[in-house]
């Protein structure tokens, strides 16, 4: 990711807060420093932009990025970056002024340069100056309600929860995960919803400032792990009704997984003993599964969905999943080539892509009736094993 913004020595928002935001979205963060702020975490006192020109040599002189983010900076960047990069996604954070009062932009200067940003993130204040667009992400944290609403246009998308407390670099931290996950290739709503969900868990750990600089690679890890740690006990006290004969496992994607090294999941399954699920071990990254090579080649399509749970198969639970409006597409697995039948774990992964390549939104549930030396099955696909679990108590 390529980050052109202003340098905020208080760290808590700016150049630094992309940095530490992005790295822990595990992107490589590249970036180009726009302004020089003199603040604190409570006041603006002065900026000081840079040359446009030597920021563009600087530009030139780093590798094509995945997406660009954009902060405070002098919007004639935004011409040379679509010059630069035509084909390359644009995130534009144009702070209009600091929550102190300290004006950054000339609002005039920033309605010019709006249709050269893919997206431009604003709060709801600068919305109503600049004038709603279809590519504007509208957070609503100066509308003081319970939950915070976030819009997309006219049209909200999301719904956060609202921490007590003020922070300084929401919405520089907002935006740039959002920038994050488009490059992922979320599409705009749900990159909106994972971006919220992952300023949240950072916020509910901060005082004052969004804290960024807890963030690292082992964080999101652990995280992971942690949410497919508290669904353990639920699904074990389901297991008497959803648990396979081959056991049951819960697979969960980093954001971005390629491989199954990038994806967590529980070793040895849950087994059902005497009517109660029992977990042969703790989440831990990189084994060996069907669920999360299936969930590999879910993430190839549809990147926002995570997560995968393999439940065993009945009518009752199909039927019940139609009536719940999922949809609910069925693999017909003596249609596997046998060149993916004779490789170990191929045969899903293909299963998976044949299921999903005309869908234009992804499959809540997927399954088959079996085949030779195969149990008949249920796949539950979700965002987060929160979801998965929803998703399975309500169609029991």
């Amino acid at each position: 990711m390529l980050i052109i913004s202003g340098l905020d020595p208080s760290g808590g928002a700016g150049l630094l807060q992309d940095v530490m935001i992005s790295s822990g979205l595990r992107y490589k963060p590249r970036g180009v420093v726009s302004a020089f702020t003199v603040q604190n975490e409570q006041e603006v006192k002065a900026v000081e932009y840079r040359d446009v020109d030597l920021i563009k040599t600087e530009i030139i002189a780093l590798p094509p990025p995945q997406v660009i983010k954009l902060g405070i900076a002098n919007p004639q960047l935004l011409e040379i970056l679509s010059e630069i990069y035509p084909d390359i996604l644009t995130v534009w954070n144009p702070v209009l002024s600091s929550s102190s009062g300290y004006p950054f932009l000339n609002p005039s200067q920033a309605v010019k340069h709006l249709n050269y940003a893919d997206w431009v993130v604003v709060n709801h204040e600068e919305a109503e100056i600049l004038g709603i667009r279809e590519n504007m992400v509208i957070t609503g944290g100066h509308i003081r309600e319970d939950n915070i609403p976030i819009f997309i246009g006219d049209k909200q998308v999301y719904s956060a929860p609202r921490l007590p407390g003020d922070y300084h670099g929401t919405g520089c931290a907002f935006s740039t995960a959002f920038s994050a996950f488009l490059g992922y290739g979320y599409d705009p709503d749900e990159a909106v919803r994972s971006a919220a969900e992952f300023i949240y868990n950072i916020i509910s750990e901060s005082e004052q400032s969004v804290e960024s600089y807890k963030l690292s690679s082992s964080w999101l890890i652990r995280d992971i792990c942690d949410q497919l740690r508290q669904v353990m006990n639920k699904l074990a006290d389901l297991a008497d009704k959803i648990t396979p004969e081959v056991g049951l496992n819960i697979s969960y994607a980093l954001p971005g997984a390629l491989t199954e090294q990038e994806v967590a999941n529980i070793p040895g399954r849950m087994r059902l003993v005497e009517d109660r699920g029992f977990w042969c071990s703790e989440p831990k990254m990189g084994q060996s599964s069907h669920t999360a090579r299936m969930i590999l080649s879910m993430c190839e399509k549809f990147p926002h969905i995570r997560c995968c749970v393999n439940i065993a198969y009945s009518e009752h639970l199909i039927k019940k999943a139609k009536q719940e409006n999922y949809l609910v597409i069925e693999l017909n697995r003596p249609d596997e080539p046998e060149d993916f039948q004779r490789v170990e774990g191929s045969s899903l992964k293909w299963g998976v892509k044949q299921v999903i390549k005309d869908l234009i939104s992804p499959p809540d549930l997927i399954w088959d009736r079996g085949f030779w030396g195969k149990e008949a099955m249920i796949r539950v696909f979700a965002r987060n094993p929160q979801e998965a679990i929803h998703k399975i108590t309500s169609i029991m």
